[in-house]
């Protein structure tokens, strides 16, 4: 019933927890697939033991073509994508498949997914994404608590642990490669979007994710691959006033953190020849996505007031 699709990159210690917890799951799945992108640890022959299928990519392609890879593999009815740097409650798969069973309008889900270095916190949980083509993992970093605990459609969602529909892919199609690495779950969100097709959010479905554990928080590359990404997103939907306002602030950020130059380079990479294509949308679909746009960006700024404004999008709310 169930496959779930790993992609993985020297993920060492923390794939083999990811996969003890699969095997430990109410609701076992059909098949698990590690999608190893080269690695030069052990963490292949780690997953082998497990029990895990390893399919060998032979070099670091990304998380995209890793992703892309076990869909390309997999015929079951529902698709797991996860990290592989996650901690699964024993129910996890069996609350999302209950999930979509009940929301059968929805074609994907996502959880409640904590922090593992601050347990009480949360990591995120659905996605909202901006009219500026920037996305807020909705809840990051904030003490959980009722807001938070309300099953509701989204229409958007991160990669980090999430149960899709697997014909959503033959509708709206795989990750896009030229992505790489980071926001490829925007670019999916908003096509689903254009489609209309929605997701659910279960908060009974939990989850714990360390973050950044394979480039690091904001290392050169991680910057360089977010700063890029956001200016490819901006080439294949078009750009506004909001998407520059997004791209100087995350410039501000990474100043910050010491990783001004990383951001310049992705920056500049966004316009290289294959990467800015624009997507070719219909009068129709360009309405829809502004609607479904809008009303995200419109809980994005209720659910921040509500919390407390994060710097960045204070910022973006005042500039924008």
């Amino acid at each position: 019933m169930i496959t779930v699709v790993i992609p993985n990159w020297n993920g060492g210690a923390r794939l083999t927890r990811v996969l003890k917890d699969l095997g430990a799951q109410t609701l076992r799945p059909e098949r698990v697939m590690v999608i190893d992108n080269g690695s030069s640890d052990e963490s292949g022959a780690a997953a082998e033991d497990a029990g895990a299928e390893v399919i060998r990519l032979g070099s670091n392609r990304g998380f995209a073509p890793a992703v892309n890879e076990g869909l390309r593999r997999t015929s079951t009815p529902l698709v797991a994508i996860l990290n592989n740097d996650l901690e699964l409650a024993p129910d996890w798969l069996s609350q999302m498949a209950d999930g979509l069973s009940r929301f059968k309008d929805a074609s994907f889900a996502t959880g409640k997914i904590f922090s593992v270095q601050h347990r009480d916190r949360l990591d995120g949980t659905f996605d909202l994404v901006s009219l500026g083509l920037a996305a807020w993992r909705a809840g990051h970093g904030r003490i959980d608590g009722s807001i938070w605990n309300r099953e509701r459609y989204i229409a958007a969602t991160s990669l980090t642990a999430a149960v899709f529909r697997r014909p959503v892919f033959d509708s709206v199609g795989l990750l896009d490669e030229r992505f790489e690495s980071y926001l490829e779950d925007v670019d999916l969100s908003i096509r689903c979007a254009i489609n209309g097709v929605n997701g659910v959010y279960l908060p009974r479905a939990i989850s714990y994710h360390v973050g950044s554990a394979t480039l690091g928080v904001w290392s050169a590359e991680m910057v360089r691959l977010i700063a890029r990404n956001h200016g490819v997103l901006v080439g294949k939907y078009g750009g506004s006033k909001k998407s520059l306002v997004a791209q100087l602030l995350l410039g501000l950020l990474a100043l910050r953190h010491g990783a001004f130059l990383a951001w310049l380079r992705g920056h500049r990479q966004a316009d290289s020849p294959g990467l800015t294509e624009p997507m070719h949308l219909t009068g129709e679909q360009r309405t829809q996505l502004r609607a479904v746009l809008g009303q995200q960006e419109k809980e994005l700024r209720e659910l921040q007031q509500a919390t407390g404004f994060d710097t960045y999008w204070k910022l973006y709310f005042l500039l924008s």
